[in-house]
């Protein structure tokens, strides 16, 4: 059965890094996408991110945008983006709408959410959210996602690569892994668009971190956890976290070691740190104007 992530277990596991990877991605985003972010003194009507985490990447367009509507299941980063954006919002002139029913693809289907799309969406960002939906929604959401844009609105879905460092790992645990292909494919061969219609990018960033190898160890067990209950129905899906990091840890020193991510350097406290490298892959889908 397929089961969401308790949002207090995403911070545990995640928060360490992700709000310098939410920064960096921020930042790649506003420079590749400045052709289509308004120009000084003028803005775009609606900016909708599904998954903002650290908020990095809304809290840094949002001034290029009337209205934020936002869609993140972790109190944890809710609390604290909305007092950032709050901050902000007189100054800079934008409304923001919060909706924290993630599951699934149920936000498409609130009232009070697709009141607020209703006019269309200039901007769409989503990062790693197909982590947490199961392969049988993905087309529906992907159909939704592009419906609602407005003419000219741009789509941008990060995932890991799928022929990344990262993507082989999760292979080990799940070899059907192929999202970011899944996606492409999707507006590749779509029956019901055409060329015309719409236009499709993929823009490959590297990105590499250090950190100390317990850190990474529990944040790459706890990703290949989440794979698992997304993907399967099998007796590694109905683990608790705490028994699948005791049975699979070797896996993950493995991996680490086989990819020569060991740096030799240790910190503080003596313990062995390791540079992570691997690719994200942008997903843009421009709709016709």
């Amino acid at each position: 059965m397929f089961k969401i992530k308790a949002p207090i277990d995403f911070a545990t596991y995640a928060k360490h890094f992700t709000y310098e990877t939410s920064q960096r991605r921020s930042q790649y985003l506003r420079e590749r996408l400045s052709d289509r972010l308004a120009q000084e003194g003028e803005k775009k009507s609606t900016y909708l991110e599904v998954g903002f985490g650290p908020g990095a990447t809304v809290c840094d367009l949002s001034r290029y945008f009337e209205k934020l509507i936002l869609v993140e299941p972790n109190s944890f980063y809710v609390k604290d983006v909305k007092r950032r954006l709050d901050k902000e919002a007189k100054s800079l002139g934008y409304t923001t709408h919060i909706f924290e029913d993630f599951f699934c693809d149920r936000f498409y289907q609130q009232d009070k959410f697709r009141q607020q799309i209703k006019d269309g969406v200039d901007l769409f960002v989503a990062s790693q959210f197909f982590w947490y939906l199961h392969p049988d929604k993905w087309s529906t959401v992907l159909d939704q996602v592009y419906t609602s844009l407005s003419a000219g609105g741009t789509m941008v879905i990060t995932m890991t690569s799928d022929d990344s460092t990262s993507g082989n790992f999760y292979r080990r645990f799940e070899p059907e892994v192929q999202m970011a292909n899944h996606i492409i494919e999707h507006f590749e061969t779509h029956p019901d668009l055409t060329t015309d219609q719409l236009k499709l990018e993929v823009w490959r960033e590297p990105l590499s971190f250090t950190d100390k190898e317990s850190v990474l160890v529990d944040l790459f067990l706890f990703y290949s956890k989440s794979v698992v209950e997304t993907f399967s129905n099998t007796e590694m899906s109905n683990l608790s976290l705490k028994e699948f990091s005791e049975r699979y840890r070797h896996i993950v020193a493995e991996e680490f070691q086989k990819a020569g991510f060991y740096t030799g350097d240790f910190s503080e406290d003596g313990e062995e740190l390791i540079e992570y490298q691997t690719t994200q892959c942008h997903i843009v889908v421009k709709k016709a104007g």
